[in-house]
């Protein structure tokens, strides 16, 4: 779309630079690009369940808990790490 707009020289300027454009059409589509990702975002986050998952929620403690149940039920404690659907790299127990 052709359009013709007036718009503060020094922002451009900077914004060309910032974005290492040559051109201030590309500098525009940019910020314009930016501007609707940022405001989608914004969105998102006033979605209800907003506040999931947990602010306190502690996947790496999750992840250690169940390693150690898979050891504590005679699961083999492999050197290398487990391929999808192929765990001949490991010794079995």
């Amino acid at each position: 779309m052709r359009t013709n707009i007036v718009l503060d020289e020094d922002l451009v300027r900077e914004a060309m630079e910032l974005a290492h454009v040559r051109t201030k059409r590309e500098a525009v589509e940019i910020a314009l690009r930016e501007l609707v990702v940022r405001r989608r975002q914004a969105q998102f986050l006033t979605l209800p369940g907003k506040d999931l998952p947990d602010p306190v929620y502690d996947i790496r403690g999750v992840r250690a808990g169940m390693e150690e149940k898979g050891r504590a039920h005679g699961a083999s404690d492999c050197s290398q790490p487990a391929r999808l659907f192929d765990r001949t790299d490991c010794d079995r127990a």
